[in-house]
């Protein structure tokens, strides 16, 4: 079968040119115009290169220019170059972007502040209390608790202030135990028991 650098080739024999004789002619590289006639088509660039190079070296060589860009078009391999392809991800932000964070944000917001709500509620009332003696058999209690939660001293009713403070003053023999107990409005309860010195 021939090929079109079998044919331009042949060609460039029969008028007894040299490479560098055609180069001349054509003003045409002689290392572009051996890369044609060995069809070594990495050296050319593209398909457009060769195409001109044919025409150029067909006519100068007074041979078919039309057979000859046919050849090439059937031979011609586009040389393959590397091709290294970095994709990075690409972060767009749009409206509908911002509306699903702020849904996010929002439904963490709601969740956190029922979550907290709800273990408020089941956990027990935190307590704190202490007692000095008043002078005899007089014993003052204070202590703090939750706002909300209801403080009993052996059994008896304590007012608990807007700030969670309580105070209490009973009477009470030296080694006698008293219990205070804060319950929360869920039934949770939380005691402490002071021993009189």
């Amino acid at each position: 079968m021939r090929t079109v650098g079998y044919f331009i080739r042949e060609a460039r024999q029969r008028r007894k040119l040299s490479l560098v004789r055609l180069a001349q002619k054509t003003k045409i590289k002689s290392r572009y115009i051996a890369a044609i006639e060995k069809e070594q088509w990495q050296t050319i660039p593209n398909f457009v290169t060769a195409s001109g190079f044919v025409r150029n070296i067909a006519g100068a060589l007074e041979i078919d220019t039309e057979h000859a860009v046919a050849l090439l078009r059937r031979d011609f391999q586009e040389p393959r170059q590397a091709s290294y392809s970095v994709s990075t991800p690409r972060v767009v932000w749009t409206p509908k972007t911002t509306l699903i964070l702020l849904s996010l944000v929002t439904v963490f917001l709601l969740t956190f502040y029922l979550v907290r709500q709800y273990l408020t509620y089941v956990a027990p009332p935190p307590l704190s209390a202490r007692m000095h003696k008043n002078g005899g058999n007089a014993i003052e209690v204070s202590g703090k608790t939750d706002k909300e939660a209801s403080v009993l001293v052996n059994n008896e009713p304590v007012l608990v202030t807007e700030n969670g403070t309580f105070q209490l003053t009973i009477t009470a023999d030296s080694g006698q135990s008293l219990t205070i107990e804060a319950r929360s409005r869920g039934g949770k309860t939380t005691k402490r028991e002071i021993v009189v010195p």
